[in-house]
């Protein structure tokens, strides 16, 4: 019998959750999100599913769904999730370039009523409008590209994330870097030089130390800012340190000795992290087993749970935030 999405997303959350992990890093969320996933999977598709888990505080959890191929003609299973029908049927048509995906982030515990849609377009600035258009939000494409045209050097905008149709949302930018972290990590001041560039003015000299000492131990980072709807940046300000490029089999090291847990320490040390960073390394899993397929011939699945990104939060005002997110795939060889 042919393995459904959900046996392989159900299996991977098992693999990763092992060793009481599940309840100590998703929480009371973790029953959830199963008829969650199920209800927000696009049919013959096989998506990214991005884990996303508070280092501190109420465990719990979010999901991100996201397709870097969508077949023509695919449907949205769960009646609430119809909505983003002509996003995906946009996206079949462009999807395969390098780069190009898409999807929806998930709020677990609200499911239906807080899903945000998601597109990572790259240098492909002109799939910008018809995304909008298939989510209905049109009128917000100048501001974003305003926004993205005000980056600096090495800050090139690579994403777009808004919820459709909720009035008073704003939109998300965001990109990564890898060359300019390493002149991130070494001057507090060019942080304050790129922010002011951007027209982001929500930041004091603590922020800016802190954001080099995470660029200054990361060796790839990532940006996201907040769009508001009359077009300005918002207080709030997402900066990612990337695990993409840890193996499995260097997860533990990474964790315990490697820049991963020097990370970790870092958020303790600021209260922003508790102790059950130290089971995130025991989570990622490479292997690719057998299964029979329904022609009765023997196919191999490769099954992965891997270390996505750790994200600091700043929140203006407020007291920054951290998350971690978890990578689960699999995949027909």
């Amino acid at each position: 019998m042919r393995r459904t999405g959900a046996d392989n997303f159900d299996l991977l959350l098992d693999i990763a959750g092992r060793g009481g992990r599940g309840p100590m890093l998703y929480g009371e969320s973790l029953h959830l999100l199963h008829r969650v996933f199920e209800e927000a999977l696009l049919s013959s598709a096989n998506p990214a599913v991005y884990v996303e888990f508070p280092l501190s505080g109420k465990p719990c959890v979010d999901m991100q769904l996201v397709y870097d191929r969508v077949q023509r003609g695919a449907e949205c299973r769960g009646a609430g999730y119809a909505a983003y029908q002509p996003m995906f049927d946009w996206f079949s048509e462009i999807c395969g370039a390098d780069g190009l995906s898409c999807g929806l982030a998930i709020d677990v515990s609200k499911a239906e009523d807080s899903i945000g849609v998601y597109f990572q377009h790259r240098d492909r600035l002109d799939f910008l409008a018809p995304f909008l258009e298939s989510v209905g939000e049109n009128e917000r494409l100048s501001d974003y590209l305003s926004i993205a045209a005000h980056m600096p050097y090495g800050w090139d905008a690579a994403y777009i994330g808004l919820f459709p149709k909720r009035a008073g949302m704003p939109m998300r930018i965001g990109g990564y870097m890898a060359e300019e972290a390493r002149r991130l990590g070494r001057e507090t001041a060019y942080w304050a030089e790129c922010f002011e560039a951007i027209g982001f003015h929500a930041y004091d000299e603590d922020m800016l130390q802190f954001c080099r000492e995470i660029a200054c131990i990361s060796p790839a980072i990532e940006y996201q800012f907040d769009i508001m709807p009359d077009g300005t940046l918002g207080e709030d300000f997402g900066l990612f340190c990337s695990f993409r490029k840890v193996r499995p089999e260097e997860t533990k090291q990474c964790m315990e000795t490697g820049y991963g847990g020097k990370l970790m320490e870092l958020l303790e040390a600021r209260g922003l992290a508790d102790s059950r960073w130290r089971l995130i390394g025991g989570t990622a899993f490479g292997k690719a087993i057998p299964f029979r397929l329904e022609d009765g011939k023997e196919g191999q699945l490769a099954l992965c749970v891997l270390l996505d990104c750790a994200k600091v939060k700043f929140r203006g005002a407020k007291p920054p935030v951290a998350k971690f997110y978890l990578m689960l795939r699999a995949v027909e060889l």
